[in-house]
């Protein structure tokens, strides 16, 4: 877990992203959509940087939970695990496509807008994008 915060923590720091609520990233990635994605501006880069970042993240965490179900198939998976699946895995999908569920959940939840962007991963992107052990 220590690791999984970390590597959230670094998406943002590395990629020199000064927002980290929801409502920053909804106008940074609304302006994004608005230039039809394509990186015109600064904060263009910083949406565009951190969705791939979180889309990476979530499509190693299914195939790293993936690959620890086919060597023990019998056995269902620890809790960690199920709150990995439910909450930080997702099957493959573009970041365009990320960043578009990202608004539409974002326009409608604007109560979530005070909490870091990561914090709300499983609402626009788990939940729509679960991750499919058994595939």
């Amino acid at each position: 877990m220590k690791l999984i915060i970390t590597t959230i923590t670094m998406i943002f720091i590395s990629f020199g992203a000064s927002a980290s609520t929801t409502e920053q990233f909804f106008g940074y990635c609304k302006t994004y959509q608005n230039n039809g994605f394509n990186l015109e501006i600064d904060t263009d880069v910083a949406c565009h940087v951190a969705f791939v970042k979180l889309v990476e993240f979530g499509e190693y965490n299914c195939r790293w939970l993936k690959y620890l179900k086919s060597k023990n198939p019998n056995n269902s998976i620890s809790t960690a695990y199920e709150v990995a699946l439910n909450h930080i895995s997702i099957e493959p999908v573009s970041a365009k496509v990320a960043i578009q569920s990202f608004l539409n959940w974002a326009e409608k939840n604007p109560d979530k807008w005070n909490l870091r962007l990561p914090d709300n991963f499983r609402f626009f992107l788990s939940d729509k994008f679960p991750c499919k052990l058994d595939e």
